[in-house]
């Protein structure tokens, strides 16, 4: 995950492997706004990994070993210093989350 800020309403860009298998870039392109993404086509990955160039934020996915598959850029413009962290929810409120 790469944010502008640790504000909850921050721009920002990740990339994020759902609990179906499902494989997403996902941003908020202004602060306070709404949260977009763009689905891989790939499925069940098991390496991620998101680049950013400038304002262009680039996901790319694959096997151990394999080539990595490239998921549609998309645009956030942030500037420097930027936060990198990765990110952990079990979208389910009933199960507590626990720090990384």
């Amino acid at each position: 995950m790469i944010r502008q800020s640790l504000d909850p309403g921050s721009a920002y860009a990740d990339v994020a492997i759902h609990g179906d298998g499902q494989i997403n870039l996902q941003f908020r392109a202004v602060a306070g706004g709404k949260t977009n993404d763009t689905l891989s086509n790939q499925h069940g990955s098991t390496r991620l990994r998101i680049e950013r160039k400038r304002n262009q934020f680039r996901a790319s996915v694959g096997e151990h070993g394999g080539m990595l598959v490239p998921v549609s850029p998309v645009t956030v413009v942030m500037r420097d210093p930027v936060y990198l962290g990765i990110g952990v929810c079990p979208h389910a409120n009933a199960v507590e989350q626990v720090g990384v």
